[in-house]
């Protein structure tokens, strides 16, 4: 008999090791058995999985994107009909932030004003008599790609532009005004929202340091954030998938705009390890929601996650 995995976990970066070692245990709290797989085991693991020597339930990929080696294990557990946390094509959708930009437009969200320019190997001309539409400074950002990638911020010319392009010149890019949040209390009305299978977790964001806080209940209510979970199960419904971090800031005019739209694969830092980590309560809270919906699934016999 196989060896049924209810929970297999791809990994590869060594900051990760809290978050998945919480996954990992949280599974064996309710029941599950998790299956880890690292650099150095993933060639052992697509063995084992050819031989059928195991089976996955439900699978949760976090090292495909930075390292190959776990590409050949993702592919023959598609092929398998594996489902995955967050499905590979809805998530390369979700991770454009030139088709995020225009869908959340259309979805009545606000957002920065944007220009949207080609990739530079495709067009490396562009019009620059609009650009000071946006204002300045601005921001220049690749469409794809997260962990700030690529983005350049306070341009103020189109040279910046034309440099910036050139560095990732088969990404589309994205011409930027700069969000300025109000201030409360002290503190920027700058917004990161974990979503986790409908479920929202909100901290308190400082864009330039990265320092995270928990919103608490009485925040919430005290200062009117509760739009920061309709927006962010709003952008959910538009990226389709189920667990990712967006950011929104609060501007002095009273709106709530989507500033960076969807990173689906969270840093999942512990912020008693790291300066801008993220509060241990909110991954803990984050740990069981993965697990509990993992869990739900798997009673429910469904075959989509």
């Amino acid at each position: 008999m196989p060896l049924d995995i209810d929970l297999g976990i791809a990994w590869d970066w060594e900051y990760d090791k809290d978050f998945i070692a919480m996954l990992d245990s949280e599974c064996n709290k309710r029941g599950l058995q998790g299956y880890l797989v690292y650099p150095h085991n993933v060639n052992e693991t697509i063995g084992r999985l050819s031989k059928g020597e195991i089976t996955f339930k439900t699978f949760l990929d976090r090292a495909s994107e930075s390292d190959s080696r776990f590409i050949p294990l993702i592919k023959s557990l598609k092929r398998r009909g594996v489902p995955f946390v967050n499905d590979s094509e809805a998530s390369k959708r979700a991770n454009d932030k030139a088709t995020m930009h225009l869908e959340f437009l259309s979805s009545g969200l606000y957002v920065p004003y944007t220009i949207i320019l080609s990739p530079y190997e495709d067009d490396p001309q562009f019009d620059a008599s609009n650009i000071h539409t946006i204002g300045t400074p601005f921001i220049v950002k690749p469409a794809e790609g997260g962990g700030g990638r690529g983005v350049v911020l306070g341009v103020k010319t189109p040279y910046d532009i034309v440099k910036a392009r050139e560095k990732h010149s088969k990404d589309k890019y994205l011409i930027q005004e700069e969000i300025t949040p109000v201030i409360i209390k002290g503190r920027k009305a700058w917004f990161r929202s974990f979503y986790v299978y409908g479920n929202v977790i909100t901290c308190w964001w400082d864009n330039q340091t990265g320092i995270y806080q928990r919103v608490t209940s009485r925040a919430e209510r005290k200062y009117k954030l509760k739009e920061l979970k309709k927006i962010t199960k709003k952008i959910a419904e538009i990226a389709g998938i189920n667990f990712f971090s967006t950011e929104i800031a609060l501007t002095r005019a009273g709106r709530f705009v989507a500033v960076d739209y969807v990173n689906d694969t969270c840093d999942m830092r512990l912020k008693s390890k790291a300066l801008d980590g993220v509060p241990d309560d909110a991954v803990r809270d984050i740990v069981r929601e993965l697990v509990d919906s993992i869990r739900k699934f798997i009673k429910s016999g469904s075959r989509r996650l």
